[in-house]
């Protein structure tokens, strides 16, 4: 089986580093969101069930509030992480490309020079 325009060029553009960083990010998220995930009380799903809930309602309306917080945590750590990540899209990208990372490291090297 082949895919089309396989071999793909992942390296020196932004699809690359983004692949890149989001292969970083991917642990530290999932196991934030797996031990909030497996916190939520099951006989909570159950109960709703039994009074009728399809599966659709009780995710709507059960089970993604008690794990939205966690949603919003991990994003924001996920976020910080990435923020601090300025050699990868260096390495893996081309000069030219600008990334929130690399320009805060800028803005600091110049403040400091100044």
């Amino acid at each position: 089986m082949s895919v089309p325009g396989a071999p793909f060029q992942l390296l020196y553009n932004e699809l690359g580093v983004v692949i890149g960083t989001t292969s970083m990010m991917l642990p530290y998220t999932v196991l934030l969101l797996y031990g909030v995930m497996r916190g939520v009380d099951r006989r909570l799903l159950a109960a709703a069930s039994s009074m009728g809930a399809g599966r659709v309602t009780i995710f709507r309306r059960i089970y993604l509030p008690l794990v939205a917080p966690g949603l919003a945590s991990a994003g924001l750590l996920s976020f910080i992480l990435s923020l601090g990540y300025y050699i990868h899209p260096r390495l893996m990208g081309r000069p030219q490309q600008t990334m929130i990372a690399t320009l805060i490291n800028q803005q600091v090297n110049q403040r400091k020079t100044s």
